[in-house]
């Protein structure tokens, strides 16, 4: 069983990298609930569906007359810290997932696998086995950040949701009106919750299935690892 100092290390070399948001997704985030809030905060839309179906490209974001270049920039320095706010949420719940899966266990199993693979292979040998492999790695590396792409996007959308409805039930104190909220709009948050756990799930699985073992065999042809821990130590 290996130590918590070597599963450390087994983490940030090969887990780390691939528990990161991917910008665009929270470049999205700002520019929706920026629009978002304008609309609710204008009157135009009483909840977020009416505000979402009011957005079109050229009326929201073209350069000339876009409504997201005329809004003031509190709001979008709050949807910029509500974007950080997703970020470490994510962030979290993707570590979170692994960890519950036990990748630690996996990680220690697949290096003693590779090791015994490899054991008994000359240098020049290793090096071509690698280089074979590396393309295969780099494929299922931008899968997988496809993958995340499509729950974060959902993920943010789904935050979006939940602060807007947080600032309509403000506005609905501020300016004493009672708040109706539609079943359509209990359903449009339900189904993309579902989706985006299932879209999470599917990730995470893909991780640990195709991503992981590769970068792990990998790391043992090189004698990365080995590197990795004498610099560390």
């Amino acid at each position: 069983m290996a130590d918590e100092g070597q599963l450390g290390k087994l983490k940030e070399q090969y887990v780390d990298d691939i528990i990161t948001v991917v910008p665009l997704s929270q470049a999205c985030f700002i520019v929706v609930m920026v629009l978002t809030y304008d609309q609710l905060a204008s009157g135009a839309a009483k909840t977020l569906l009416q505000a979402l179906g009011n957005f079109g490209l050229k009326s929201s974001l073209g350069p000339d007359g876009g409504r997201f270049w005329s809004i003031s920039i509190l709001p979008i320095c709050g949807a910029f810290l509500l974007a950080l706010l997703n970020t470490y949420v994510f962030q979290r719940r993707l570590s979170n997932s692994l960890r519950v899966a036990k990748i630690s266990q996996y990680l220690v199993r697949w290096q003693a696998t590779a090791l015994q693979k490899v054991q008994g292979l000359s240098a020049d040998r290793r090096q071509v086995i690698h280089s074979s492999i590396k393309p295969e790695i780099e494929t299922r590396l931008r899968k997988f950040k496809a993958k995340r792409i499509a729950v974060e996007l959902l993920m943010s959308l789904m935050a979006v949701a939940f602060y807007s409805n947080v600032f309509i039930v403000f506005l609905s104190y501020e300016k004493n009106y009672s708040v109706e909220f539609k079943l359509y709009d209990f359903l449009f948050i339900l189904i993309g919750v579902v989706v985006s756990l299932f879209l999470h799930k599917d990730s995470v699985s893909y991780a640990i299935a195709k991503v992981l073992p590769l970068k792990v065999y990998a790391g043992v042809l090189t004698g990365e690892l080995v590197f990795f821990e004498e610099i560390s130590g």
